[in-house]
């Protein structure tokens, strides 16, 4: 039973992933496509916004 719900989140995850990567090929091919360098500054920005403990057990070190 539990293995058949995890086939099933992960077989709903694949699909999930591909229809956002679909929608981004879409996106490039109608709008443009962004450089490496902005998607990298993108990321980079968006990870400094995140609060993220400094390791693992979510203490400070």
């Amino acid at each position: 039973m539990i293995a058949g719900i995890m086939d099933y989140e992960k077989t709903s995850a694949v699909l999930q992933l591909a229809s956002e990567l679909t929608r981004g090929e879409r996106a490039g091919e109608k709008e443009g496509w962004l450089s490496a360098d902005k998607v990298r500054d993108h990321f980079r920005e968006k990870t400094k916004l995140r609060k993220e403990p400094d390791n693992a057990l979510g203490e400070k070190t």
